[in-house]
């Protein structure tokens, strides 16, 4: 009884490690297929071949990420326009104020809001057309759009500055208009205009400040943001 058993769990070993072997050998055909389309898809998103799938995964990641903060330009521009056009509408001037705070005031009101909408439009419409691309499997027309348009982000970005400094310059004209206008109903009053030049004062200072602040942010983000990284990638 001992000997049959024996060689049916010889023979059922022999069986397995056959159908193992067999196994194995099926599975390695299917492996220079995955790894060339892993390496295909790897060298499409510009990656290496030595990249793994979660690599991919999170290029994807960040361009998604950029979009999205091109995405924002247009929500702060959007309220920039708001603000502006509120100005525009409940600013009114004497004849007796001075022409050049009036006409002062109608260009950069109105340079604060061409720019602003030229800041929208283009910043969506370069959002838009990346997503589809995206969206599409075109990684390809993707870096091409996105390295064609560059310049484009650079105006885009110059025009927001300029409508951010002609909001603050038609908000100094427009309140300087309203004190103006307060001092001259109450003439008996000097209080009130020594009153409104401190506050006029305070404002100009404030947004001096503000001003420079902003300025050191740009700059530390230009130097250890987006200088280091060019270096790192063309280095």
């Amino acid at each position: 009884m001992i000997l049959p058993v024996a060689k049916i769990a010889s023979c059922y070993a022999a069986l397995t490690k056959s159908a193992g072997s067999t196994m194995l050998l099926k599975s390695t055909e299917y492996l220079p297929t995955a790894s060339s389309a892993i390496s295909s898809v790897l060298l499409l998103r510009g990656g290496q071949v030595s990249s793994t799938a979660t690599a991919v995964a999170l290029d994807l990641g960040r361009e998604s990420h950029l979009i999205t903060e091109m995405a924002s330009y247009g929500s702060v521009t959007a309220l920039v326009l708001n603000a502006a056009l509120r100005l525009w509408t409940s600013t009114k001037f004497s004849k007796d104020q001075s022409p050049w705070i009036s006409n002062s005031f109608t260009i950069s009101t109105t340079l604060c809001v061409v720019a602003g909408a030229f800041t929208a439009v283009l910043f969506q419409l370069l959002g838009i057309y990346s997503r589809s691309a995206l969206g599409m499997g075109n990684d390809e027309g993707y870096v091409a759009f996105k390295t064609a348009t560059a310049l484009y982000r650079k105006w885009g970005f110059r025009c927001f500055l300029t409508e951010l400094l002609t909001l603050v310059v038609s908000f100094l004209l427009s309140l300087y208009n309203k004190l103006w206008n307060e001092a001259g109903r109450q003439v008996e009053t000097p209080l009130l205009k020594r009153a409104g030049t401190y506050i006029m004062a305070g404002s100009v200072i404030l947004i001096l400040l503000g001003g420079y602040h902003i300025q050191k942010v740009l700059e530390l983000a230009t130097k250890n943001i987006f200088i280091e990284a060019y270096h790192d990638k063309f280095a």
